[in-house]
């Protein structure tokens, strides 16, 4: 179920802001939230900013970041520093870490945990609410998401360049540094469903 909504301000600078909300609950048939993602992030030109403290994709969100990397859609995915559970983290960094060689970036947040679930496409649109980048958020859980334009997406474009100023680039680590074998491949690819 999805709701428009207004967002009314005292300033002035944020008064043409619109915001969609979109929920999502274990009763639907299907995720509101991940179709969102899907037409979004399909449609971006130019960059996409993800903040999120977990990262364990759907197979049609996995297709179409590939798909979007291939087509020189630049992709950064801002990553906690710290951990609050350490095999979610781990598994979360596996994936990530299967994703670079396509060329996306990852930012690490140092040194706290980062529990911001947003992103912004080609600065024009943005998302912030509950929805994990996981399955579980998106097909098992109560969640929302208020998806945003006008001035108001500058505030967050804002938070996005603050993350750069606090975090390192994963992507430019070692290869050798963030290499897992092949077991660990195969672990973190099965567990990735179930937490």
């Amino acid at each position: 179920m999805s709701y428009y909504l207004t967002y009314n301000t005292l300033d002035p600078n944020l008064i043409n802001s619109r915001a969609l909300l979109v929920t999502d609950s274990p009763s639907y048939s299907y995720s509101t939230i991940e179709d969102f993602l899907l037409l979004a992030l399909s449609n971006a030109k130019n960059s996409i900013k993800i903040a999120t403290p977990y990262f364990t994709l759907t197979s049609s969100l996995e297709k179409l970041l590939i798909v979007a990397l291939k087509t020189g859609v630049q992709i950064t995915i801002y990553f906690p520093g710290l951990a609050d559970k350490r095999l979610v983290y781990k598994t979360g960094l596996n994936q990530l870490n299967r994703y670079i060689k396509f060329g996306l970036r990852v930012k690490i947040y140092k040194d706290h945990f980062l529990h911001s679930k947003m992103g912004l496409i080609d600065d024009e649109i943005a998302w912030i609410g509950t929805n994990n980048l996981d399955p579980r958020s998106m097909f098992s859980q109560y969640e929302t998401v208020d998806i945003l334009h006008g001035p108001i997406v500058d505030e967050l474009r804002l938070l996005f360049a603050t993350y750069d100023k606090k975090s390192f680039n994963w992507h430019k680590v070692p290869n050798i540094e963030r290499k897992y074998n092949k077991i660990e491949n195969f672990f973190f690819n099965w567990i990735k469903t179930l937490i």
